[in-house]
C-alpha cells in the first residue's frame, strides 16, 4: 500500500518537481537484486582535491572509502517515490546501524528506482571522531538542505559502454544539487538522498540517450 504525499508542481531553481508518494512503512522492501549486477568499487584511479587545491589546483589519489556498499536494490514504482528508507528491511531490522542511502529516480513511466545503501566501515571514525572527514560528514548528515547541496559531489565514470554513452555521461565531478533537485531525509539511523532526475531536462535526456544506445553499461559512481 502507498500513501499520497503532497507534491509541488511549481518551477524550482533546478527544474520541475513531480508529485510523488512515499511507500508504506509497514512494508519491508527488498528487491533481492543479484550482487552480480553491483559491487563496491575500489578507489583506484579516483582523484580528489588535495589540501592546497585552491592554490595549486592539484588533485591527488583518493584514499580507501570510509563506507562499504551494503546493498543495491532495483524497484519499479507506480509513481515517483521518495523517502524509501523507513520501508527498507535493513533499516527496519538494524536500528543500531547507520545507513547512507542514495536513490536514483529514473524518469518514467515506468518509474524505476535504483537504491544504494552504504554503511560505515568504522562508525566511530566515520561519524563521531574529531577528524576532518567525520566533522564534514556530521555537517552533511545533520545540516540544512542548502548546506548539503553545497557539500555533495558526484564523480561519474563509464567503465564499460559505447563511445556515445561515455561522451554523454562524461567523468566531470558535479555539485549535483545545483543541477537537479535532491530530496534529503534524515532518520534515526539513516540519511537518504533522492535524486529527482526528471527535475532536469538535460539529465532526463541523458538517461533516455543511454537507455536507447546500449543494453549493457557498467558505471562507477563516487
Amino acid at each position: 500500500s502507498q500513501r499520497p504525499k503532497a507534491g509541488d508542481d511549481s518551477d524550482s531553481a533546478v527544474g520541475r518537481r513531480e508529485s510523488f508518494v512515499e511507500p508504506s512503512d509497514s512494508e519491508g522492501l527488498n528487491s533481492r537484486l543479484d550482487p552480480k549486477y553491483w559491487s563496491s568499487a575500489s578507489a583506484d584511479g579516483l582523484k580528489v582535491r588535495g589540501k592546497k587545491y585552491l592554490e595549486d589546483r592539484a588533485k591527488i589519489p583518493a584514499e580507501d572509502p570510509m563506507f562499504d556498499l551494503h546493498r543495491v536494490d532495483l524497484f519499479e514504482f507506480p509513481h515517483p517515490t521518495e523517502h524509501v528508507a523507513p520501508s527498507m528491511d535493513y533499516v527496519k531490522t538494524n536500528p543500531d546501524k547507520f545507513f547512507y542511502i542514495v536513490q536514483l529516480m529514473v524518469p518514467g513511466p515506468p518509474h524505476y528506482s535504483v537504491v544504494a545503501a552504504f554503511e560505515p566501515k568504522d562508525e566511530e571514525a566515520s561519524l563521531k571522531a574529531d577528524s576532518p572527514f567525520a566533522r564534514l560528514m556530521r555537517q552533511f548528515v545533520d545540516g540544512t538542505d542548502e548546506e548539503r547541496n553545497e557539500l555533495f559531489k558526484l564523480i561519474p565514470g563509464i567503465v564499460e559502454g559505447s563511445w556515445l554513452v561515455q561522451k554523454a555521461v562524461g567523468n566531470t565531478p558535479a555539485i549535483l544539487g545545483k543541477k537537479i533537485r535532491i530530496a534529503y531525509h534524515r532518520g534515526s539511523n539513516y540519511v537518504e538522498l533522492d535524486f529527482d532526475i526528471a527535475s532536469s531536462a538535460m539529465a532526463a535526456n541523458i538517461v533516455r540517450l543511454v537507455s536507447g544506445a546500449t543494453k549493457t553499461v557498467v558505471v562507477d559512481m563516487a
